[in-house]
């Protein structure tokens, strides 16, 4: 077997959980490994790299757009 491989049911449980959990409804932007919150990487919130990003994909879907 592939070690980092798991199965469709294991893999679809934290988001079904967080689809269905009553008590995080109004809980938005935040990150879950395991059915807990769990903090993103320090990448993540690099506001540099953030709006490099921003501006290539920004870039990219307009000369999709305009084709």
């Amino acid at each position: 077997g592939k070690p980092f491989m798991i199965s469709p049911a294991k893999g679809a449980k934290t988001i079904v959980y967080l689809a269905t959990e009553p008590q995080i409804a109004g809980l938005s932007g935040s990150y879950f490994v395991n059915c807990q919150p769990h903090p993103s990487s320090a990448l993540s919130t690099d506001r540099v790299l953030s709006s490099k990003l921003w501006n290539i994909s920004e870039e990219q879907t307009l000369a999709y757009l305009t084709a």
